[in-house]
């Protein structure tokens, strides 16, 4: 039986990014949707109005659903009703939205995505573009670590699509040799371990959807530049962590390079499989 999608909502439309990608997945993958809304306590508010204001609210979201579905609406903090939530259904992945305050980097540095990540038994989907298409590719970017081959497995599991490996790199020795020299190692370099990468026992069975590129640039930037050439892509990064010192597959601070990327991300932890 197919794994649910857990989604989250706080039932403001900035929710419905996150919703509409939720529910374009389950029908997708033929998948139940878990709609979970946690009511957290505030100061002068009458808890019991504010959950039957949010049953109400809900009733209205799901009124025209047409995929199987379970609503989750408890009283708590929002990131480990999440958690508990996605652990309980075994659930394939979580879905939340990027645009929580001001600036989406605010979204990324110690609130629901960061204890998400740490703590959820699945990988977390974050969602930032209005979803009007399904997935058209998949951009993985790599250090050709074990970690990024089972985030590249995971999403191969995940999404439908082609995938576009990237890796990259900067000159090597560039202070000491010639700019054409460095560069011509830092290629060759990254070309050998690219191979090895792809004949790796977790990338292989996939390696007729992948077209593998390795180009000089910022991990952001290489991820950015294929993106261009689908229509709707999802960018998928691997983590060993996160916090303030947590780095991700691509060697960049995760909130940094979360923060640069325009499509939605799909984090996978290191540890997690699908």
């Amino acid at each position: 039986m197919t794994a649910p999608i857990v989604v989250a909502t706080d039932l403001t439309a900035r929710s419905d990014r996150p919703f509409d990608r939720a529910v374009m997945l389950a029908e997708q993958r033929g998948a139940r949707l878990v709609i979970v809304h946690a009511v957290e306590e505030r100061n002068g508010v009458d808890g019991r109005q504010r959950m039957q204001w949010a049953r109400q609210a809900l009733d209205r979201v799901v009124e025209d659903l047409t995929v199987p579905f379970e609503v989750v609406l408890e009283q708590g903090p929002a990131p480990q009703m999440l958690a508990t939530v996605v652990e309980d259904w075994q659930a394939a992945f979580v879905v939340v939205g990027a645009a929580r305050y001001n600036h989406v980097s605010d979204f990324f540095l110690g609130t629901a995505v960061d204890y998400l990540v740490r703590r959820a038994t699945a990988p977390v989907l974050v969602v930032k573009e209005r979803p009007r298409v399904p997935y058209d590719g998949i951009i993985v970017g790599t250090d050709f670590s074990e970690r990024s081959a089972r985030a590249l497995g995971t999403a191969a599991v995940l999404f439908d699509g082609p995938i576009t490996l990237v890796h990259a790199f900067s000159r090597p020795l560039s202070r000491r040799l010639e700019a054409d020299v460095s560069l011509e190692l830092g290629e060759a370099w990254s070309r050998e371990e690219m191979e090895r990468f792809l004949a790796s026992p977790t990338v292989a069975p996939w390696r007729d959807r992948i077209t593998p590129h390795s180009v000089e640039s910022d991990p952001a930037g290489a991820v950015e530049k294929f993106a261009r050439q689908y229509r709707n892509p999802v960018a998928v990064v691997g983590s060993h962590g996160w916090g303030s010192m947590a780095h991700v597959l691509l060697g960049s601070r995760a909130s940094d390079l979360l923060t640069a990327i325009a499509q939605d991300i799909l984090i996978v932890r290191d540890g997690l499989t699908v």
